[in-house]
């Protein structure tokens, strides 16, 4: 039996592709980020999501069940740190490392409503959220990427190491960690806060102090540089970074470089014409569009519902739309909602757009369930959000938008690449 034998690049399992080196990388050093940024990389900075340790604690379906979780643990926490004392109370509070270091630094933590927001928790399932950086255990870079009454879009693609197969997501709202798997969110703009400006002592033209947000790109000059060397004509940052989302969703790609998507970030190639890269970006803004306002999607209109009432009249009657676990049943095309509605003929195409190992409909049967907390006795509902109709609405819109999803996916230009494994 011959001895088993690494790569040259230390690799046991998986080959690299080298023409995945020939693309330039979406981003370089962490420690060399936004402002401290020089690399020829297409984005001048990123950021992973939100890292809280205390999920069932920061986020919920119902905001003032939220609002009464986290009032409730920020007192525990303000009363053990004025005493001195870290019990382990899981019906009160959640430690962690971190919040254990606030609390021995007797850095006292304020409650209030401000903090509560909306944000995408996982694919197509919004939930409120505490935004406070003194209680989430890592907030990265987002407050950066998303500061208060600033607007943005950031890919969200799956980070290094996930065993799934890569995928990505574009939201308009801070994220969590876990949305794509570890994700690594690359902005259209990142913001210089006034802490940073007051500290670098910027002034206006009338030598007043700045106090709002500054507006940076996102899209490194390099990148904008390259593409206009590559097409001979200047190229707006917001149309690379709708390119960028398009050629990430595109089928020949992630099927060359799979391994490679599991052991690095993402690196993108300038196709050769003009007419494919704006190919590639139209469908990327289309792609945008789709999964940023998939709630206000059209309902798919081609499935059938089970029950002696038309989607109108359950619409009408919202206790009837109550959900507690829906099932789901690929093989069979079938969704049973609850005990009074089943969807059926649901399309083949609805499950061929996948997100972070699940279809976006999969997604939606994992998140909007009534879940109880074992250890906290926390409870969450989905019906508390936005409404039971809100979720039947929203399971046909996700079905409309995973099969224009696909239509848009399937009409992308195709890519080639050299296909040479490193040994």
């Amino acid at each position: 039996m011959k001895p088993l034998i690494p790569a040259a690049n230390g690799d046991w399992l998986v080959k690299r592709n080298s023409a995945f080196q020939t693309l330039i990388p979406m981003a370089g050093d962490t420690a060399k980020k936004f402002e401290k940024h020089y690399e020829e990389t297409l984005f001048t900075g990123y950021s992973s999501g939100y890292k809280t340790n205390r999920d069932v604690w920061s986020y919920n379906f119902s905001k003032s069940l939220l609002a009464s979780n986290m009032n409730g643990l920020i007192a525990e926490y303000n009363r053990q740190t004025s005493e001195g004392i870290i019990e382990y109370l899981s019906d009160k509070i959640k430690w962690d490392g971190t919040l254990e270091e606030r609390s021995k630094r007797k850095i006292p933590i304020v409650f209030s409503e401000g903090h509560i927001t909306t944000t995408p928790y996982r694919p197509f399932s919004k939930r409120y959220f505490y935004r406070d950086d003194l209680t989430v255990n890592r907030s990265y870079q987002m407050p950066r990427l998303y500061p208060e009454g600033c607007n943005n879009l950031t890919i969200c693609i799956s980070g290094v190491g996930v065993k799934k197969d890569f995928s990505c997501l574009i939201t308009n709202l801070q994220t969590d960690l876990e949305i794509v798997g570890k994700s690594q969110c690359f902005p259209l703009y990142w913001y210089e806060i006034p802490e940073e400006l007051k500290d670098s002592r910027q002034t206006t033209l009338f030598n007043t102090p700045i106090s709002k947000p500054v507006r940076h790109d996102g899209i490194s000059n390099f990148a904008q540089t390259t593409a206009l060397k590559q097409y001979s004509r200047d190229i707006p940052k917001e149309d690379i970074f709708y390119y960028i989302y398009g050629y990430l969703h595109s089928p020949e790609y992630r099927k060359t470089f799979s391994d490679d998507l599991k052991l690095s970030l993402p690196r993108i190639g300038f196709v050769d014409s003009y007419d494919d890269f704006k190919a590639f970006s139209d469908a990327g803004r289309k792609l945008a569009d789709l999964h940023l306002n998939y709630e206000s999607v059209p309902m798919y209109g081609g499935v059938k519902i089970l029950g002696s009432r038309t989607v109108e009249q359950f619409l009408a009657d919202p206790e009837k739309l109550r959900v507690r676990k829906m099932k789901l049943d690929e093989k069979s095309r079938t969704l049973v909602y609850n005990e009074y509605v089943t969807i059926t003929d649901i399309p083949e195409d609805a499950f061929r757009y996948i997100v972070n190992g699940r279809s976006a409909l999969g997604w939606l049967v994992d998140q909007y369930q009534i879940s109880v907390d074992k250890e906290s006795g926390i409870e969450n509902d989905p019906n508390e959000y936005a409404g039971p109709e809100y979720i039947f609405k929203l399971v046909l819109s996700v079905i409309t938008v995973s099969v224009e999803t696909m239509k848009i996916v399937d009409n992308l230009p195709k890519l080639s690449f050299d296909d040479k494994s490193v040994d």
